[in-house]
């Protein structure tokens, strides 16, 4: 499982399991610790490190942002000064 992550607003916790799974629980803090039943959100739609994937969720806990992993064979281009190139 990655590491949790819960948000202001909400009393639950959401995470990604190690089938790529974007899961959600709610839990209650008192004197004991109660979780609710794992709910399934999504399928997260790329193969899934949970050592290195990064997400966010919103507070409201209704978007996620999930960083895709890149090809590392494959070459990036970065153009310096490119606002120059727009010059004519």
């Amino acid at each position: 499982m990655k590491l949790a992550r819960n948000s202001e607003h909400n009393s639950g916790l959401s995470y990604i399991t190690l089938h790529g799974k974007f899961m959600s629980v709610d839990v209650k803090c008192g004197a004991r610790v109660v979780t609710g039943v794992p709910k399934l959100l999504f399928q997260v739609p790329f193969p899934v490190d949970v050592r290195a994937i990064v997400y966010c969720v919103t507070e409201n806990g209704n978007k996620f942002i999930l960083a895709e992993p890149v090809d590392r064979n494959r070459s990036l281009t970065v153009v310096l000064n490119w606002t120059a190139g727009l010059k004519h």
